[in-house]
Parts: C-alpha cells; structure tokens; sequence
C-alpha cells in the first residue's frame, strides 16, 4: 500500500515536462482524477492502519501493566527458560485468557492431551515482557 501511495503521490506532483517526455501526457492527464482518487484512499488506509497498530500497542501494555500474578507467571516461563514457544493443556485458563489478550497464540494446532498444545509469545509481547521484568528488577 505504501509503494502504491508513493508512485500515485509522485505521480501527482511531478513535472508535466517528464511526462511529455515520456510521451504519456495525454494518457496521464485523462486518468489523473483516479490518480488523485487513489492517492486519497492509500492515504486514508494508510493513516487508519497506523491508528489501527498504535491502538493495539497501547492497549498491549496496558493489558501487560495489568496482570494478574498467574498469568504473570506464565510470562515469566517464557522469559526465565529464553523460549519463545512452550507448551501447556488446552484446557488451561491462565494461558486462554493470555490468548484472548494477543499476548500468546497457539502457533500449532497439532497437540494432546497429554502432552499440551504449543503456545507463543508474540513479539511485541515479549518486548514488553522484558521491559517490565527490567523495570521490576530495577526497582
């Protein structure tokens, strides 16, 4: 989307001398409203996708702050053993509310009963994960 928002933007605001040069300037100025139409909605996507992606990074630590101490401990599993995956029942509630949340996700559907179903942190997640675990030694 962005590739696209730039070639319509550059489009728009260059020179009509190149595009005579290039010998589409007729073809150009008959299709320019749809540049411009096109230059708008990849600006509007644009600006509603970044809104979107700072929205659920706030919403991430303010989930992350507000912890319970299991689900907290769970998160410290991960952190503790350096792993990004580990694996737990499906039936534990701990690990479904943290699901919920985007803070994990089942990267396999393939498991057991027995031995438990894979769950990841997500990136953003373990980022920060660390940065609370470093503010919390910190203090």
């Amino acid at each position: 989307m962005f590739i696209a928002w730039f070639v319509c933007g550059f489009a728009l605001i260059s020179r009509s001398i190149w595009w005579e040069r290039l010998g589409v300037r007729a073809w150009f100025e008959r299709w320019k409203p749809l540049f411009v139409l096109f230059f708008l909605v990849c600006t509007a996507t644009l600006i509603v996708e970044g809104a979107c992606a700072i929205g659920r990074r706030i919403r991430l630590r303010w989930e992350l702050a507000n912890l319970q101490a299991d689900q907290m401990g769970v998160l410290l599993k991960y952190a503790g053993n350096c792993r990004s995956t580990l694996y737990f029942p499906a039936d534990n509630g701990v690990v479904q509310d943290l699901a919920r949340m985007g803070v994990l996700y089942r990267s396999s559907e393939i498991g057991s009963a027995e031995h438990g179903f894979a769950y990841s942190v997500t990136p953003a997640a373990r980022r920060q994960v660390r940065k609370l675990l470093l503010r919390s030694l910190l203090e």
